[in-house]
């Protein structure tokens, strides 16, 4: 008994010593040796929102792989460890906290807009830099100032396409469709709707009825006629991607300029369509058209803007690492975080949405510009004497 009792107080022993001296293995390290820094990122890869979410991922993965290959930086390999929000922020927030407690360094996301600002609050507490490729909303990056965005802010995508109505004189009398239960559409639309006002430009807020009411095409079918018999010349939709595609196979289109605020998906629906969007065509930057090639050769379909924001948000990333001069060896330095967050806004970006850097309360520099979708991608869109795009 007393032989038996030594003999497992010895097995114990050993595996505790043996527990004790091996070393902890980090998330992504491989055969390069190099020291992984790990992206977390946050975003709907099941729910309504998953194509968006899975743009994004995709997108990231795109530029992180590059990296890696041509070395890696500072002596770190870039891991990314992608987590579904769902769509919701007490999900975002759940994951948050796990990619906290998986040697996460920085937070890419969120996606949406809501799920970032509720991101963006508990990692400013814990001093994380948060960069979202795609979430619009004012209160998304929070006022700590540690939450940087590639995409534009909300309010300026709706100042650029009512400007760009009033410039070129396209338009006099425009609708904005808007969506209730769309988290970003009251800011775009209000900012569309008071710089069309402000430009001379007659506007008319137009609730699309969908919810609460789907199941009743009648309602969808009086508001699309309604609209078709006001004859807007320029039709603003400030809706999800769902309604979005919803109102496009409903609505027969003849003259109208219609916008859009949402990714578009390639089909025949967007054709002609324009959108606030500064995702380049293949032909105005040779790094557009690289990263498309690659990215269709990769995942078997063509990109979207939320993937080339992703794409340009990692090597943001990378610029900042560099410029902060974060090393393995100084990487758990108390004040890294901190100087992460500061190296943002002293970088540029030359990415392929454009050149790009950012000011001291997370916006980006980068221009709003209007493009047409043609053929599955983005072209600049320059109006001739007859409105049309030649």
């Amino acid at each position: 008994m007393k032989g038996s009792f030594a003999l497992f107080l010895t097995v114990i022993l050993i595996l505790t010593l043996f527990s004790a001296c091996t070393p902890r293995v980090h998330p992504g390290v491989d055969s390069s040796g190099l020291e992984p820094f790990v992206i977390g990122g946050i975003g709907p890869l099941t729910e309504d929102s998953s194509e968006r979410g899975l743009s994004v991922k995709n997108g990231a993965q795109l530029a992180i792989d590059e990296i890696n290959a041509t070395g890696g930086v500072n002596g770190f390999r870039l891991v990314l460890n992608f987590q579904d929000s769902k769509a919701t922020p007490e999900t975002a927030i759940t994951v948050y906290e796990k990619l906290k407690a998986n040697d996460m360094n920085v937070l890419l996301g969120g996606v949406l807009s809501e799920e970032t600002a509720a991101l963006s609050r508990v990692s400013a507490v814990d001093g994380f830099l948060t960069i979202t490729p795609t979430a619009g909303a004012k209160e998304a990056l929070g006022s700590d100032g540690n939450a940087f965005r590639v995409c534009s802010d909300n309010t300026r995508s709706g100042i650029a396409a009512a400007n760009f109505l009033a410039d070129k004189k396209l338009a006099t009398d425009a609708a904005v469709v808007y969506s209730e239960s769309f988290f970003d559409g009251e800011e775009i639309y209000r900012a569309f709707f008071t710089t069309c006002t402000s430009r001379g430009i007659r506007t008319t807020p137009k609730l699309f009825p969908i919810q609460g009411k789907a199941s009743d095409p009648n309602n969808l079918k009086l508001f699309l006629k309604e609209i078709k018999e006001r004859s807007f010349d320029a039709i603003y939709l400030v809706l999800s991607p769902e309604d979005t595609e919803l109102f496009l196979k409903n609505f027969t289109r003849e003259e109208e300029l219609v916008f859009f605020c949402t990714p578009p998906k390639d089909n025949p629906l967007y054709e002609g369509l324009l959108q606030v969007t500064a995702f380049c065509s293949e032909e105005e930057n040779i790094l557009a058209k690289n990263f498309i090639e690659t990215y269709e050769q990769t995942f078997q379909t063509k990109p979207d803007s939320y993937a080339a924001d992703a794409y340009d948000a990692v090597y943001a990333i990378a610029e900042a690492i560099k410029r902060a001069g974060i090393t393995p060896s100084n990487v758990e330095e108390s004040e890294t975080n901190q100087k992460l967050i500061e190296a943002m806004k002293k970088i540029e970006v030359h990415g392929v949405t454009g050149t790009m850097s950012w000011t001291t309360d997370g916006e980006t520099t980068r221009p709003a510009t209007i493009r047409i979708f043609q053929k599955g991608t983005f072209v600049p869109f320059i109006p001739d004497e007859t409105g049309e795009n030649p």
